[in-house]
């Protein structure tokens, strides 16, 4: 949980992250390295074939960031703005995607994001014509029009290159990230320290038992979220991640 790491910049400081299932660097946080000095061999590789590669962080905003940002135009920079509590784990969806772009299988990912009209009907449920977010609210609407437009170029593109393949899987995990359903608390004044602190999760532990969906979460409907969670579950099934 707690607060995001936003990226400055195409290539700045060497940054090597650690998950329960291995090492990534911030060029490329979709491929997991048995040990750090891999990962930082592979990020000097990435860094030299001078590919206009970026650096980037999995722990991307969430609806729950665009909400409780205070800023009244387009977010650019989310650095001191939490990404708000997850109701499915970030480590389960990451590890899904490493999978995916591991395996040549990214598509995958595809049915579990709306398309932008859905994805509207699907915010303005939670939030309404008339709350006093919904200004926010219609920013997260037009970020993700603008980044499923993205996804759609990069899904049709064949064959994709290895930064291409890095940027399609960092859209799909920014738009699986960016639905309503999968953060909560943002509808006030946002979550308590209780809430954004980090719930334990873990690679050894069943995701189903990590799910994090409060009897106070607030949701309209809290079977649309746990129709969600079932859906990622079967999605990262697929890929041998329970």
């Amino acid at each position: 949980m707690g607060k995001m790491k936003k990226s400055k910049g195409p290539i700045g400081r060497v940054k090597i992250s650690r998950t329960s299932r291995g090492y990534f660097h911030d060029l490329n946080p979709y491929s997991l390295h048995a040990t750090k000095a891999l990962a930082r061999v592979d990020r000097s590789r990435l860094s030299k074939m001078g590919l206009g590669v970026k650096s980037r962080h999995p722990r991307v905003s969430t609806f729950y960031t665009i909400l409780q940002d205070r800023r009244k135009n387009h977010p650019v920079k989310f650095g001191n703005v939490p990404q708000g509590p997850h109701t499915f784990p970030h480590h389960g969806i990451h590890h899904g995607i490493v999978e995916a772009k591991r395996t040549g299988q990214l598509e995958t990912f595809a049915p579990l994001i709306p398309s932008p009209d859905d994805y509207g009907k699907r915010v303005d449920k939670e939030i309404p014509s008339g709350h006093g977010k919904y200004d926010r609210a219609k920013i997260a609407k037009s970020i993700f029009k603008k980044r499923h437009s993205r996804f759609v170029k990069l899904k049709n593109m064949s064959p994709r290159s290895e930064v291409h393949s890095i940027r399609f899987a960092h859209v799909i995990n920014k738009l699986i990230q960016m639905d309503p359903l999968g953060s909560y608390a943002y509808k006030g004044r946002g979550a308590g320290k209780k809430a954004l602190k980090g719930k334990g999760e873990s690679a050894t532990k069943p995701l189903a038992q990590q799910i994090d969906l409060p009897k106070n979460s607030g949701f309209s409907d809290i079977g649309d979220v746990q129709k969600r969670n079932t859906r990622i579950l079967t999605t990262l099934g697929k890929f041998k991640i329970k």
